[in-house]
């Protein structure tokens, strides 16, 4: 999660959201704040998205936006 202002959250909150993915594929999110890190705040969820979506969500990125993932490289390398 990315944001500006953190002042109304504390480690241990619980949050709970939507993931909307690709193909109107939408996965309920919930988890608690675990750490902040500059502009981020770190969630360690208890309930997301399983590792088969996940990995089809990566095939999705790869398949539709090739370039991607080697931009990724890239800024790494």
């Amino acid at each position: 999660m990315v944001s500006n202002n953190f002042t109304n959250m504390y480690q241990g909150l619980t949050v709970k959201g939507v993931l909307n993915l690709n193909e109107e594929n939408v996965i309920e999110v919930e988890g608690a704040v675990l750490r902040f890190d500059k502009d981020e705040v770190i969630i360690q969820l208890r309930k997301g998205p399983t590792f088969k979506i996940m990995v089809d969500e990566q095939r999705f990125i790869r398949t539709k936006y090739p370039v991607f993932f080697e931009k990724l490289r890239k800024e790494v390398a």
